[in-house]
């Protein structure tokens, strides 16, 4: 059995002579010889190792550790624009995402269902009455509490990356600000009379100026590098029936509603890239063609998906529904959606590139996984 000393002293040195990779923000080396810890390299993914190793009397043994990361994104994403989890649960959860060196949140702020980020500029999209009834109706985060979890998550070495989902899944904007739509009177027969459409006109110059206000905002909030732009299951019999959509179509010479799609996320892009942030997509946006391959792209909808986007050279962060996401049911009885895969953790853990299909060349377009 290995013998165990308390913690006399913890050195975190500057210097970097035991690191092979200074470019891996994520590298760091761990020594720990009877109870004097020297650190150098990473010090919040060290100090969590030192954790771990310690027994419930925190003595810890003697041992060299040189550890880094195979791929810089690691993401963990909450989708609290359908379901509402307070600060405090989000809080919760960086603590466990620190604890396995997950080093990003994503974090799904808009939804259909709500509006889940102050927004000063259109206060009403806060405003409970324009959201749908059950999903906590009227609950978002402060600019106050935003910035709360934005320190927190920092501290613990993890980035916060909003997700505002467009040009689809927009029915809370569109419904307080229905000038976003396309302008034109949709069939409402099968619907009560209730305007159903989610989705921005693509058209629509005003639109662009819309965006470029929530953005000015969101940089001014969130210091990520990248800033989700969605762009996943966009419902294209709108912008079929927009006779103003579809001249835009002509005069650009578009050959269908998903170049369609990518002109409207180009020009979000191009707004982003104002402000000094980068846009990520879902893999839906990238299938018109159109998209730079320096956009990264959120891969959800299945590995097929993954291993096309990272074939075309698209930086790639693999997280297909089929393996990652955790909103399924493990057993009959959970709550959550079925499943006809089985998904459970073990299929998580026994996920392999190898065996998934993906070559060598490829695997140099994944930037990590979710």
């Amino acid at each position: 059995m290995k013998s165990l000393y308390q913690i006399k002293n913890i050195h975190v040195l500057k210097s970097s002579d035991n690191l092979i990779y200074p470019q891996n923000k994520d590298e760091y080396y761990l020594k720990s010889e009877k109870g004097d810890v020297v650190i150098e390299g990473n010090e919040v993914w060290a100090m969590q190792t030192l954790a771990q190793l310690a027994d419930e009397k925190g003595r810890i043994p003697d041992v060299e550790i040189h550890d880094w990361s195979a791929y810089p994104f690691r993401g963990f994403m909450h989708d609290t624009g359908r379901n509402f989890q307070t600060i405090e649960m989000l809080k919760e959860t960086i603590d466990l995402m620190s604890l396995y060196k997950i080093n990003y949140f994503h974090w799904h702020l808009t939804d259909n269902p709500a509006w889940r980020i102050e927004c000063k500029v259109y206060p009403q999209l806060n405003d409970p009455q324009y959201q749908r009834p059950g999903r906590d109706c009227g609950k978002f985060y402060t600019y106050d509490e935003i910035r709360e979890l934005i320190a927190y998550a920092k501290e613990r070495g993890i980035t916060v990356m909003p997700e505002i989902d467009m040009p689809g899944h927009s029915k809370s904007l569109g419904v307080v600000h229905p000038d976003i739509l396309c302008n034109y009177t949709p069939d409402t027969s099968h619907t009560n009379g209730i305007d159903v459409r989610d989705v921005w006109c693509a058209s629509k110059e005003t639109n662009y100026q819309l965006i470029e206000d929530i953005v000015k905002e969101l940089v001014d909030i969130f210091p990520s590098e990248y800033i989700h732009i969605g762009g996943d299951e966009v419902n294209f019999k709108w912008w079929k029936d927009c006779p103003d959509c579809q001249q835009l179509k002509v005069e650009k010479g578009l050959k269908d509603e998903e170049q369609l799609e990518q002109y409207f996320i180009n020009r979000v892009s191009d707004i982003l890239t104002k402000y000094h942030r980068k846009a990520m997509v879902w893999d839906e946006a990238v299938e018109g063609g159109l998209l730079p391959t320096t956009t990264m792209v959120t891969d959800w909808r299945g590995v097929k998906q993954c291993l096309q986007t990272t074939r075309q050279g698209y930086p790639t962060i693999i997280m297909p529904s089929s393996v990652f996401y955790l909103d399924k049911r493990q057993y009959p009885y959970d709550k959550g959606h079925n499943s006809r895969n089985g998904l459970s953790l073990q299929t998580i853990c026994d996920f392999s590139f190898e065996d998934a299909g993906f070559e060598e060349a490829q695997r140099k377009n994944i930037a990590g996984l979710e």
